[in-house]
């Protein structure tokens, strides 16, 4: 598929999205509490393309949560952003269940029960950067839902303010020291890993700087020639959100062709993974939706 052709497909993908989302109703898989991306027709990362809101206890909160998440994916969030935003309402929603199980529609949803959740958050032992990610995605559902009227009832003053989000702490990178990578950068080191896969995924890692998740998600020939005629990793940087090439040495290209070889070995049907996991103790199992 060209590169206009994706864009065009993708853009078709968004409208259909966004018209969804302005029904007054959810159906199909949309309305289902288990959301897959495949089955909704949307692109997911690798083993990032479910979301669940079987979780949220309360239906008068699940149903909006839903079309809020519809709405999210029309706006470009990725799927694993919804998947984040569902478990922040199931969190809120154990919150009404358990401290204020009076609270049966959205009008019992005020600035005094909010402060609470503030407190009962704490006290449940999360992270700074689950607290603040649990209450960034809370503030931003109440937002959509005082602008499109989800939650009818929900209170004006029914909100989370940005100086209330958890402070989040700069942290020194934490680098491996240079005689731990130098014993995993010796031959003998790498020959001692069992795993075909594993060795040639971390002497990828080692030799080209990319990111675990991107590599675990590297298609199984991400390996394109350069002007010069020098082979070049393509991947898609997720931290980035962009299409990016890496010159490749010739260790790691290597690897990368060692790597496909042992794939079709092991996988004679395909894969479209260059990284495949073992779903089972049998080869004969497809690896597509696995990770390692």
């Amino acid at each position: 598929m060209s590169p206009a052709s994706a864009a065009t497909r993708a853009e078709a993908l968004r409208l259909t999205v966004i018209a969804a989302s302005d029904a007054n109703t959810l159906d199909g898989a949309w309305a289902e509490d288990k959301w897959d991306a495949a089955r909704l027709g949307i692109p997911a990362r690798r083993a990032r393309g479910r979301a669940r809101f079987d979780t949220i206890r309360h239906d008068w909160l699940r149903e909006p949560a839903k079309r809020w998440c519809r709405f999210r994916l029309a706006t470009g969030c990725a799927f694993a952003t919804i998947n984040a935003g569902a478990l922040a309402l199931a969190r809120f929603s154990r919150f009404l269940a358990e401290a204020h199980p009076d609270v049966q529609e959205a009008s019992g949803i005020t600035r005094p029960l909010l402060e609470d959740y503030l407190a009962w958050l704490l006290s449940q032992g999360y992270s700074n950067s689950t607290r603040a990610l649990t209450l960034s995605m809370l503030r931003v559902f109440f937002d959509a839902c005082h602008r499109h009227d989800w939650l009818p009832g929900l209170a004006s003053g029914a909100t989370i303010h940005v100086e209330e989000l958890p402070f989040h702490h700069e942290q020194l990178p934490r680098f491996i020291p240079e005689y731990v990578m130098s014993q995993l950068e010796s031959d003998q080191a790498l020959a001692k890993i069992p795993r075909t896969t594993t060795r040639n995924l971390i002497i990828t890692l080692m030799e080209t700087g990319v990111r675990g998740g991107d590599a675990c998600n590297l298609p199984f020939n991400p390996v394109i020639t350069d002007s010069s005629g020098w082979p070049c990793l393509r991947f898609h940087a997720t931290k980035t959100r962009a299409e990016q090439l890496i010159p490749l040495s010739a260790k790691a290209a290597e690897a990368i062709r060692g790597q496909q070889e042992h794939v079709r070995a092991t996988w004679p049907d395909g894969t479209p993974w260059l990284f495949p996991a073992w779903p089972t103790t049998s080869p004969a199992v497809s690896p597509t939706h696995t990770r390692i």
